[in-house]
């Protein structure tokens, strides 16, 4: 039992070690190295306060008329919910694709059909399982499976943002500055 439980905790142990995180002995019977860097995990980027100020007026938010507007614009995460996410070099994305298609990466990449009809964007995703540090990505991909598995209304407002409401929650996105298509009629 002792030899099981070893061998899953050197397994779950082994990524880190190639981080730099930790130094493991190479076998069990040997004792362990003293650790040089405490075992804690990267920091990941923490969702910024709550805003005071919504993103866009509601009277700004509009249901979204033409899908065909979105086909070849990439949107990055703005906001989750009410809360922005925080500023990366490479925000996480949302493209659609002809079909229609929905493409993108968050923590994980995702790519699927969607079916949109009378306002109303569902689908389902099929997602890389890689493991992510940081827990608003991971909130963030639950959400967005959710909202496309139960409907999720498309909204657009000036400045090139889309926003993908349900009962779930709230994933904002903007259009991503001088790429093709970013000339949005809204």
């Amino acid at each position: 039992m002792k030899n099981v439980f070893l061998t899953a905790l050197l397994l779950f142990l082994l990524p880190l070690a190639g981080a730099g995180r930790v130094a493991l002995a190479a076998s069990c019977h040997q004792p362990a190295p003293r650790l040089t860097k405490p075992l804690v995990a990267p920091s990941a980027p923490r969702l910024a306060k709550p805003l005071v100020a919504p993103s866009a007026p509601a009277e700004d938010w509009q249901p979204l008329t033409d899908m065909a507007t979105l086909t070849g614009v990439t949107f990055r995460l703005a906001l989750i919910d009410t809360q922005e996410f925080p500023g990366q070099e490479a925000a996480p994305s949302l493209s659609f694709a002809p079909g229609p298609r929905l493409v993108g990466e968050l923590c994980n990449r995702f790519t699927g059909e969607v079916e949109w009809r009378d306002g109303v964007l569902r689908g389902n995703l099929a997602m890389t399982r890689r493991f992510c540090l940081n827990p608003d990505l991971n909130r963030a991909e639950q959400l967005l499976s959710d909202l496309l598995g139960r409907g999720a209304r498309l909204e657009v407002a000036p400045g090139g943002r889309l926003r993908l409401r349900g009962d779930g929650g709230i994933l904002t996105y903007r259009a991503e500055p001088g790429a093709p298509g970013t000339a949005l009629p809204w």
